[in-house]
């Protein structure tokens, strides 16, 4: 949105559409914070990144550590579609493939 008003025909079955931008204000477009709790709780809370990251204790071996390291330079290279963007797929397939570099590649 660069400030002009550029008006913009609908074809058939279309309706016209207003995106000159707005500032929203009003309780509909705020966030609800909770309320602050006792630090005491904190000691019953389970940290959440502790239930998402389960270490791979075969990354120790150097030599698959090395393998994982080159799949993921070749999934960040012009080799593979997606111009060097794919390191988070290639991560998900190394995942889906059981640690098994060959059938994620």
């Amino acid at each position: 949105i660069d400030g002009s008003n550029v008006t913009v025909t609908p074809g058939p079955g279309e309706q016209t559409v207003d995106v000159e931008p707005r500032i929203n204000i009003g309780l509909r477009f705020q966030a609800e914070i909770p309320e602050l709790q006792d630090i005491s709780a904190l000691a019953q809370d389970t940290h959440k990144a502790t239930l998402v990251w389960k270490p791979w204790p075969e990354l120790e071996n150097h030599d698959l550590q090395q393998r994982v390291e080159n799949l993921l330079h070749l999934c960040c290279s012009s080799a593979l579609p997606g111009g060097g963007t794919n390191s988070e797929f290639a991560l998900h397939s190394l995942f889906e493939a059981k640690g098994d570099v060959m059938v994620a590649l």
